[in-house]
């Protein structure tokens, strides 16, 4: 509308100049076709000035819409930070009793190796009877693919072993090896824990004392140990009454006792 009147303002404006001035045809038609383009790119003009009010009316709602979400994710952030940081803090805590507990575990599996190097070279000194039943979990311990809790299963079953085996007498027929001899004998033994053992032939009637030596475990012959080691296995069959017997004892280590009464 606008377009309209001012393409017809611009009309009555050539007419009346064509009423005052005389003036050629062709100027008067290129006057026409500059006034039409002005009143198209008006026209134009005002159309753009136009959209551009109410286009930025939507653009201010928007970015107040934005702004106003904006300030509320930086609010939920805030939120989240301060609940998260005591969670970060235990995560530490966490991480720092982690890092304690795996050298622990690190320390407690070398430990571990060490001890059975140690019981593994303590088989040799254990009694002949106590090492062949421990075959399958010394056999079994040497694996070097072990897991820490295999290696501490096969430990705490040889330990056992040792320790009800050193509590008790184990008697019963045993072939040994004898010093000189070839070939193994079949012997009466008796064992005293896991530090003494006794056998008797009955055939020649020859005892032996057997104890763990640098070595590993040896028997030596005893002669004055022959009668009362009969008596004893008589009583062990009960064939004999109970009775106090004297056994030779032979101490790896003999106890010293000071003045003072101090061992």
């Amino acid at each position: 509308m606008t377009a309209r009147l001012s393409v017809r303002r611009v009309h009555l404006v050539f007419w009346l100049l064509a009423i005052a001035v005389p003036l050629q045809a062709a100027d008067v038609e290129a006057v026409q076709k500059a006034a039409i383009e002005w009143a198209r790119i008006r026209g134009e003009t005002t159309r753009l000035e136009s959209d551009w009010q109410w286009q930025k009316q939507i653009l201010a709602a928007t970015n107040a819409v934005l702004v106003d979400r904006v300030h509320k994710l930086e609010a939920r952030r805030d939120e989240l930070k301060a609940k998260t940081s005591g969670d970060m803090t235990e995560l530490g805590e966490l991480a720092a009793k982690n890092a304690d507990g795996a050298a622990a575990l690190t320390a407690a599996d070398n430990s571990l190796k060490a001890t059975t190097k140690q019981v593994i070279d303590l088989r040799r000194q254990l009694p002949p009877r106590l090492s062949a039943a421990l075959e399958l979990p010394y056999r079994s311990l040497a694996n070097p693919q072990l897991t820490t809790g295999e290696r501490m299963l096969y430990l705490t079953t040889i330990l056992n072993r040792c320790a009800q085996f050193n509590k008790s007498i184990a008697y019963g027929d045993e072939a040994i090896a004898l010093p000189g001899e070839s070939e193994r004998k079949l012997l009466n033994v008796i064992y005293w824990g896991l530090g003494q053992g006794y056998a008797l032939d009955r055939i020649t009637g020859n005892a032996y004392v057997g104890r763990p030596g640098p070595n590993g475990w040896t028997w030596q012959p005893d002669a004055a140990a022959a009668k009362p080691l009969s008596q004893v296995i008589a009583i062990n069959q009960e064939k004999a009454d109970p009775a106090f017997v004297v056994l030779p004892l032979v101490l790896a280590h003999p106890a010293s006792v000071d003045r003072g009464g101090t061992p």
